[in-house]
């Protein structure tokens, strides 16, 4: 019996959640009966991660990628930048691809940023099969919508990671038939250095120690924990320390609408700015969050896009971390049960739930163990590896 070949492209490069999603798929599929590569943007942790799994990986610094994002004007400059820059700097790129892809049965593109790349692959070899996976419910406007029908036009193979996912597709395209492959991401612990951040409980005992990870960008509100620490009272904040990984760069046009001061820059002087400097301990971007969610109690996830989900929130609901989010897609989150769900954002509610986990810790305890069982039953990495592995090979065959 043949070999499934699949020819992985992730544009991330260990740099976010789709990567590691894709990353611990890869790990857990039986190297047996499938013959794995992967295409990276970025040289980093995940390159020898992938070798030490007997899977190839090969590095391509110019994958060439768009996004859509809520502002038509920025769409128009990244278009153009696109078209000007980053195609004809991914000339080289792009015959190393056409070459390499004949030797395999599925090309995978990880995002759908990676799209036109997709298309321009499938012109230049009609009989390939590419399957393409859908992670992102982009805002809805004239360049996502001719995204997602380009997409549905040109791919059937696709996998989306939740029902957002699928019916924000759907809509968007304007698809009528529309497979529902379903495919959750799959969390497994990865933990090898459990004390690498244990100083920060140390420093902080006794304190309630809040999280976030994520890189920053308007839509995913990490701004809205100053916000919310800015309002409470100074016996409960002395109570509290948020640990904030991942990139905080603040945008010109994110200062412009949350009306920043020129000396703003991030979000760690957006603290500052507050007078909540000592709150807040800054990481940066970290390859590792799992050794860093074992020492928090609460993960905060303010998002200005109704998406309760994702990388950041299964990942601490597996280590028994509960969740406070806003949206009203409840799959992962079951409020006031595993965690804290949010129909809108209220910084006045939050500070209230905020000061009641302080006053009853055990609360968030309880929620943790629901939110392990949650995660334990729908992200299984073994049965998700097996599950897209069936896709592969209905992708192959039809």
């Amino acid at each position: 019996m043949k070999k499934l070949k699949i020819l992985a492209l992730d544009s991330e490069g260990g740099h976010g959640g789709s990567s590691r999603s894709l990353f611990t798929t890869l790990k857990n599929l039986n190297k047996n009966s499938i013959e794995l590569c992967v295409i990276c943007k970025k040289e980093s942790w995940i390159k020898s991660a992938y070798q030490k799994q007997g899977i190839k990986c090969l590095i391509f610094k110019n994958i060439p990628t768009f996004t859509c994002v809520p502002k038509i004007s920025r769409n128009i400059y990244n278009l153009f930048k696109f078209i000007i820059f980053l195609w004809p700097k991914s000339y080289y790129f792009r015959l190393e691809l056409k070459k390499i892809s004949k030797n395999f049965s599925i090309i995978h593109f990880n995002h759908i940023n990676q799209f036109l790349i997709a298309i321009w692959l499938k012109k230049n070899n009609p009989k390939i099969k590419i399957s393409i996976h859908i992670r992102t419910t982009p805002k809805e406007s004239i360049f996502s919508k001719l995204q997602y029908k380009i997409v549905y036009k040109n791919f059937k193979n696709l996998v989306f990671i939740t029902e957002n996912e699928y019916h924000h597709f759907k809509k968007l395209s304007g698809a009528h038939k529309l497979k529902k492959n379903i495919i959750f991401n799959s969390v497994e612990s990865n933990s090898y250095r459990k004390n690498k951040y244990a100083y920060i409980k140390n420093k902080n005992k006794n304190k309630l120690i809040l999280g976030s990870i994520s890189n920053y960008s308007y839509f995913r509100g990490t701004d809205r924990i100053m916000q919310i620490l800015a309002i409470l009272p100074k016996n409960i904040l002395s109570e509290i320390h948020v640990v904030i990984a991942g990139d905080i760069k603040i945008s010109r046009t994110t200062k412009k609408i949350l009306n920043l001061s020129k000396d703003v820059t991030c979000l760690k002087s957006y603290a500052k700015s507050l007078g909540l400097q000592n709150n807040f301990t800054f990481l940066g971007h970290i390859n590792d969050p799992d050794n860093l969610i074992i020492h928090l109690n609460l993960i905060i996830k303010l998002t200005r896009e109704n998406n309760p989900w994702g990388r950041d929130i299964i990942e601490s609901m597996y280590y028994g971390i509960p969740v406070l989010s806003i949206g009203t897609y409840d799959f992962f989150i079951k409020n006031n049960i595993s965690g804290i769900l949010l129909s809108h954002y209220n910084k006045n509610i939050i500070a209230k739930i905020i000061s009641k986990f302080i006053k009853n810790p055990t609360l968030l305890e309880e929620m943790g163990i629901e939110a392990k069982k949650e995660i334990y039953t729908h992200c299984n990495a073994k049965k998700n590896s097996k599950t897209i592995k069936a896709f592969w090979k209905k992708c192959k065959k039809f």
